[in-house]
């Protein structure tokens, strides 16, 4: 028995697995001379549909690994591999005393847990002298079983030498010959070379140039064109493609063409029935809180003036329960009249509160492009006759339009300027309270600085500081409490 490992047999390369897919197997340390073996006497006597697997195990168990578990679970987990049309081979490599376990378990309860197999108990006294192992064989199933205690190359070898004798059911009809006899003695040598001569002996039976060369260049040709009309398939679909894209530009370049007309004859009518007079001029003439402050052919900026109007009621009434909200907190206060939160408080619940009787006038700059875009410019610099605003602050601290925005770009861009113009003017009313340190805090500490200006209207519609709002305030007060005790 040889102990130099065998790889790169003829019988074992790409081409003969794809001639012998019945005949499959693994490797023991690389070494795959027992899957030639197999190929060389079985392949001439299996039938097509036949086919048999080789498997192989090596487990290197101590006896804490197998302790825990019942007789026949060990049985179960050393012999899983086991099937139908399989050799298999599992070498006990582990502890002297595992080793003996596994044995003395297999011994005594492998045929209890596969009642199909039987021992081969003259093939275990046979190889004694040369190796522990045991062998069971299941005609029925055609599988073999094979355990040997300290698997190495030699004894791997010599096993291969019983072929005919672990696998019976092959040999039946057809007796061992004596080429391969010469074949398996060759397995029991001390050196591989005689085994190498003949198994590649066995293997020139085969014409493995031709499975190559079939392998390699057959259907070359016809996957050469195959290539080629795919090429032209993928060229055709991209020809159709594109005819489909023009057709659908020149679709849309009629469509536009149309609605370009359609426009064209629109603007011409409006240009003859205007004459001198114009929309957009009675519109910013009637409008005085809306200023053109530029114009030329494609834009119009415009400052809005105007007052807070559009905020959400119930954030304020949530805010003002907390003291510590933005509207009291985050900010410093210079005018002296709203030192304490509760003077801040009334001037904001007259702003906010359930009953307004007070507005903040608010100033807001836009740019409209009459293309279809709007725009604004962070910290805008407003003539003196807006000094008397507080820019919106969404505009003066992060040049934010808002929600109006879409709608204003989309009226732009189909020429309804003034409704464009009336959404730029909702807009300016807007104050997010919601955005806490972003916007209503700085906000407020304009509100309450002493150098406020008449940023606050009245009723009547008058202008005065937020001071000389809290002051009438307090007056009005007064007045209703002395109107009170008079009743």
């Amino acid at each position: 028995m040889f102990n130099k490992e065998l790889y790169g047999l003829t019988l074992t390369n790409e081409i003969a697995n794809e001639m012998f897919p019945n005949i499959v197997g693994a490797t023991f340390n690389g070494d795959n001379s027992f899957l030639a073996t197999l190929r060389a006497l079985l392949a001439p006597r299996m039938k097509k549909k036949e086919h048999i697997s080789l498997n192989v195990k090596v487990r290197n168990d101590r006896d804490s690994s197998l302790r825990d578990y019942s007789d026949e679970d060990i049985v179960r987990i050393l012999s899983d591999g086991i099937g139908n049309n399989t050799i298999f081979v599992c070498g006990f490599n582990g502890t002297e005393s595992s080793i003996t376990t596994s044995f003395n378990k297999i011994e005594s309860h492998f045929t209890q847990v596969y009642p199909k197999f039987t021992e081969l108990e003259d093939l275990h006294v046979f190889v004694a002298k040369q190796a522990n192992v045991r062998f069971y064989i299941n005609e029925e199933e055609k599988s073999v079983a094979i355990f040997v205690a300290c698997l190495n190359t030699r004894i791997w070898h010599f096993i291969q030498s019983l072929i005919s004798r672990l696998v019976p059911w092959y040999f039946a009809e057809n007796p061992i010959n004596e080429e391969e006899k010469a074949l398996v003695k060759a397995l029991t040598n001390r050196y591989a070379p005689e085994y190498e001569r003949i198994i590649e002996e066995f293997a020139s039976k085969y014409d493995f140039r031709t499975a190559q060369i079939q392998k390699l260049l057959g259907g070359f040709e016809a996957r050469a064109k195959q290539r080629q009309l795919d090429v032209v398939k993928n060229e055709i679909a991209n020809q159709q493609s594109r005819i489909e894209r023009l057709m659908a530009d020149y679709q849309n370049m009629i469509e536009n063409m149309d609605n370009l007309r359609i426009k064209e004859s629109g603007l011409a009518y409006q240009i003859k029935e205007a004459g001198n007079d114009s929309e957009i001029v009675d519109y910013f003439v009637c409008n005085r809180h809306i200023n053109p402050i530029y114009v030329d052919n494609q834009h119009i900026k415009i400052i809005v003036g105007t007052t807070i109007e559009n905020y959400d009621p119930e954030m304020y009434e949530r805010m003002t329960k907390n003291s510590r909200s933005y509207l009291f907190t985050g900010y410093n206060v210079s005018a002296e009249a709203f030192y304490e939160e509760a003077a801040r408080k009334k001037l904001l619940d007259a702003v906010f509160g359930d009953e307004p009787l007070l507005k903040i006038k608010v100033r807001a700059y836009y740019d409209l492009d009459m293309r279809g875009r709007v725009d604004t410019i962070q910290r805008y610099d407003y003539p003196m006759e807006y000094n008397d605003y507080l820019t919106n602050p969404h505009f003066d601290f992060h040049a934010c339009i808002g929600n109006n925005r879409p709608l204003i770009d989309q009226l732009l861009a189909k020429g309804d300027y003034i409704a464009a113009i009336e959404q730029c003017v909702s807009s300016a009313k807007n104050l997010n309270l919601s955005e806490g340190s972003q916007t209503v805090a700085p906000f407020m500490g304009r509100l309450f600085t002493s150098s406020c200006k008449a940023v606050i209207q009245l009723p009547d519609g008058t202008s005065c500081t937020p001071t000389e709002a809290y002051n009438w305030l307090l007056s009005q007060e007064q007045e209703n409490e002395a109107q009170e005790v008079e009743k």
